[in-house]
């Protein structure tokens, strides 16, 4: 049996890195250890533990790496799925031998395994995340998780007067990665008004080409005729494009990020009950 350090040693040898599979060879394994039904060869077990936290030389202290399944999608991905539109799925990119396929994570797909099957296997060299972003991309989703924004519950019964067209608004906005919100976190009377200004960011690759930049602008009309359109809501300024190289830590420190468009803070209360009294 392989000591802490050996085993330690042994991941820093096969050089192991956040984001990376598990070959195809450990699969039956995998599914025996964690009693699941047997993988097929064509589905993907991705390392989501920090690239740090794999080569801890004290097993006590991290005895486990944490692993996401995602499996292939029949056709292509869907833009709803992409980036964090939806908190419990995500449509990303695989490159196999070359080939850059579709895939599909849930977010409940979540496990952990001995730090020793990363001892004894080395990653897969045939298959892998489709570049850093798709890396970026998929540690942001499982974080949104945990960090999705709350808006005061008098400005979400506002919106929510304005669903179905804000649904309609956003939802063809597939290259859109994130909408953004400044607005104030108090709850208003009946006859105060919540003044908001809206950002939308695309990533870079897409917001460089003006025929892609250029129908998001247009797309974003209907949002801003919905936002206008809404009692007791004054927008400050028409929603603002830019591209995630504008959008600054800065921003990101004072701008929250709009994450009601996986549709549950507009779900009736019936279907979705506060956990603690005048939250949602």
């Amino acid at each position: 049996m392989m000591t802490s350090e050996e085993v330690a040693q042994r991941i820093h040898d096969h050089r192991w890195r956040q984001g990376q599979l598990l070959p195809v060879a450990c699969h039956a394994e995998v599914s025996q250890h964690l009693s699941l039904a047997p993988l097929a060869d064509n589905d993907a077990v991705i390392v989501i533990s920090q690239s740090c936290d794999l080569v801890n030389g004290d097993l006590s202290e991290e005895p486990f790496a944490e692993i996401l399944l995602a499996h292939p999608l029949p056709g292509s991905a869907d833009g709803n799925y992409m980036y964090l539109r939806n908190p419990r799925r995500l449509h990303f990119h695989l490159q196999i031998n070359g080939q850059r396929r579709a895939y599909m994570a849930w977010i409940w797909d979540r496990y952990r395994l001995p730090r020793k099957f990363f001892a004894q296997w080395p990653p897969d060299d045939t298959r892998g995340l489709l570049g850093q972003d798709e890396q970026d991309v998929l540690v942001s989703w499982l974080a949104a998780r945990y960090e999705r924004t709350a808006l005061p519950d008098e400005l979400q019964r506002r919106l929510s007067s304005i669903r179905d067209r804000l649904k309609k608004s956003v939802k063809p906005l597939k290259e859109v990665s994130a909408l953004f919100l400044e607005c104030s976190d108090q709850e208003f009377s009946a006859n105060e008004v919540y003044r908001l200004r809206v950002k939308l960011v695309m990533p870079k690759k897409y917001y460089d080409q003006p025929d892609r930049r250029q129908a998001v602008e247009q797309l974003k009309v209907r949002l801003t005729v919905a936002l206008e359109q809404c009692s007791g809501i004054t927008l400050e300024e028409e929603p603002e494009l830019l591209s995630e190289l504008e959008f600054s830590l800065h921003d990101a420190r004072i701008w929250r990020r709009w994450t009601d468009f996986d549709y549950l803070s507009y779900q009736d209360h019936a279907a979705h009950q506060a956990p603690y009294p005048g939250e949602r």
